[in-house]
């Protein structure tokens, strides 16, 4: 049976990892780039989904409908993933139903949060399902509040994202993993920091050279550009992963190896993605 013209089917498991991530985006950056008038995004299919899968459709909806488009998504209705749509706010965004109950006893989950403002509170429930899984010492746990809520302030001073910013974080309890995962659909950190820094480059390797410090757009006199690369530190030397993709280039990372690495299609903004290990 021939499928609708304007329908994107996204049939596989979306893992939070950068292979799984790319493979969705390029499914759905085509039509970010078209005229369609409609769109009905098909995740029905798939059996997982996690926070890195949810910031990223959440935020590309938005991004299209800032573009006129009617979109419509479909979300698994039963199964493993039910539980994490109602939890998450998948189901509160793409079907009206409740928002979700983050004092349910089976919620392991941040839901998604739309940040406008670079406010330490909003990253306070983020914190918390850290401290109560992952063993921080209370100086690392500090830094890392810092580190993300640095991110946010560069959503807010750089990217102008109609979107926000938007997050979400769960514990994987199989894998002894918390992952968290923010997203905007602005401009991109190289199109921000080229304004300043012409020679910066393009792509993966300028992603990169980003990642390792320094570079800023000065916006605010104590900007040092130093965010991405505090919370790199601070969850590599944790043992945990971090990804980020901007634009046309990605940046992976954990305890043992950093790289970069060029994309076939353009990521519109930024997406922040990283793991910490619990203490089982």
């Amino acid at each position: 049976m021939e499928r609708p013209l304007n329908t994107v089917t996204i049939d596989f498991n979306v893992d939070d990892d950068f292979s799984s991530i790319r493979a969705m985006m390029a499914r759905l950056v085509p039509f970010s780039q078209s005229s369609c008038g409609s769109l009905l995004i098909d995740l029905s299919l798939s059996q997982y989904l996690g926070p890195d899968a949810a910031v990223v459709l959440t935020a590309f909806v938005k991004l299209l409908q800032f573009q006129s488009v009617a979109v419509e998504v479909r979300l698994p209705s039963h199964g493993p993933l039910a539980g994490f749509c109602e939890f998450s706010g998948l189901r509160q965004q793409f079907e009206g139903s409740a928002a979700p109950d983050p004092t349910h006893p089976d919620c392991v989950t941040v839901p998604l949060r739309f940040h406008n403002q670079a406010r330490l509170r909003d990253v306070e429930p983020i914190e918390r399902l850290v401290r109560a899984y992952v063993p921080f010492s209370e100086d690392r746990a500090s830094a890392l509040q810092i580190a993300f809520s640095e991110v946010l302030q560069n959503v807010e001073d750089h990217a102008k994202s109609e979107v926000g910013a938007i997050s979400c974080a769960r514990l994987i309890a199989s894998r002894n993993e918390v992952r968290v995962a923010v997203v905007d659909m602005g401009l991109g950190i190289v199109t921000t920091l080229s304004k300043r820094h012409p020679q910066i480059g393009s792509g993966g390797a300028a992603l990169g050279r980003v990642m390792a410090g320094g570079w800023s757009a000065m916006s605010r006199r104590n900007n040092a550009g130093l965010g991405l690369n505090n919370l790199l530190l601070c969850v590599t030397r944790t043992g945990g992963r971090l990804f980020v993709i901007s634009e046309s280039g990605g940046f992976l990372a954990d305890r043992h190896d950093h790289r970069t690495v060029e994309l076939d299609f353009r990521f519109p903004g930024t997406g922040i993605f990283f793991t910490l290990p619990t203490s089982g």
